[in-house]
Order: C-alpha cells, then sequence, then structure tokens
C-alpha cells in the first residue's frame, strides 16, 4: 500500500490536495493511505513510512524545503511533489531536495493527475499495490491451503478446525462465513469440478 503525506498550512488547500488525490488513486485502482498535516512538526513527529510527499513551500514553521531535506534524510526513496504560489522556489526545490515535481497554485487537477501517473511510473511495482487485484502466488496458496482445509473438513469434521485457521480463511480469502464455502463446495460438486473453480 502506498502511504502518502500531504502538509499545507492552508486548511482549503489542503482538503483540495487530498479530495484530488483520492480521486485519481481511486480511479487507478491503487491500494493507498493518506495522512494529511497542517502543521510541519506534527508530520516529522507521526510519520513513519512515506512514499509520496505533497508539501507546500510557505509554511509558517518550516518552510517546505526544508521539511523536503528531513524527509529526504529520513526516508531516501520519498518522491516529492511541491505545491506553492511561488514560481520562483521551481528550481531550487528541484535542485536541492530533487523533488520529482513542482506544481502552481491554485491547483488543476489534470496536472496533479498527470504528475501522479508519471511519478507511478518510476515507483518499483512492488511498491505500487492493487486495490483490486490478487497477486497469483497468493491466489494459488489459498487454493491449495483451502483445498487441504476441505479434505480435513470431509474427512474428521469442523470441530477439527482450529479457530485461528477459520479466522485467517475468513480474513484473507475475502469469504464473509464458511456458508459461503459450502455454497462454493456445493456449486462445484454440482458441476463435478474442484470446488475453487467457482469461485
Amino acid at each position: 500500500m502506498l502511504e502518502i503525506a500531504v502538509c499545507d498550512d492552508d486548511i482549503a488547500d489542503l482538503e483540495c490536495a487530498v479530495n484530488m488525490l483520492h480521486k485519481i488513486f481511486t480511479s487507478q485502482k491503487i491500494a493507498y493511505h493518506i495522512e494529511k498535516f497542517m502543521s510541519v512538526n506534527q508530520m516529522l513527529e507521526n510519520i513513519s513510512r512515506i512514499d509520496i510527499g505533497i508539501l507546500d513551500i510557505s509554511m509558517e514553521e518550516l518552510n517546505g524545503i526544508k521539511l523536503g531535506r528531513k524527509l529526504k534524510e529520513k526516508f531516501p526513496d520519498v518522491k516529492l511533489v511541491y505545491i506553492t504560489s511561488y514560481e520562483e522556489y521551481c528550481m531550487q526545490v528541484i535542485n536541492e531536495v530533487h523533488a520529482f515535481s513542482f506544481l502552481c497554485k491554485p491547483l488543476e487537477y489534470d496536472k496533479l493527475e498527470l504528475q501522479i501517473l508519471e511519478l507511478l511510473n518510476q515507483l518499483p511495482d512492488s511498491a505500487v499495490e492493487s486495490s483490486g487485484k490478487v497477486p497469483k502466488e497468493f491466489k494459488q496458496q489459498m487454493k491449495n491451503w483451502i483445498h487441504d482445509l476441505i479434505s480435513t473438513i470431509s474427512t474428521r469434521g469442523w470441530n477439527n478446525v482450529p479457530d485461528m485457521t477459520l479466522s485467517i480463511l475468513y480474513g484473507k480469502s475475502g469469504l464473509k462465513d464458511m456458508n459461503q464455502l459450502i455454497t462454493y463446495q456445493y456449486e462445484a460438486d454440482r458441476m463435478n469440478r474442484q470446488w475453487y473453480s467457482v469461485l
């Protein structure tokens, strides 16, 4: 999951950026989490991981350039996008903190989207996780594991399945309850196929 932090001491600009980012990442079906901060110090104290930082430059406590330096020291791989009313800072942020890009206020959705999509293309695949796509390897592991589980249930009964196993099954496979699993088994039997082929 991508960890994104937005810092701007103007509440209207902060909410505008966050709303646009929600729309962009949702439309791309990418798993993400956004933290928003109006205070530089609050951000520095609370961030434990960050992949993308969206920063204003002109802030009272500490300007965004100095904040960017501190973030780069702590998280060398962080990608920084600056949003500001001051175009004269453009070359400074690119040269000093190796910012990924620089956008002027008022923020425009199309320009932000373009920068975010370009940024995502530069991140390793492992960092960009789809919110709706399960890796093939994990799917196969689940199929094998649940197939073994069904064999256990059919030979020994439900009471021999540990609570921890049931808990993991509910959480990891997306099954809401065991009745759903039984339904899958029934449908598979009816079609004379492996139970997980109906998933």
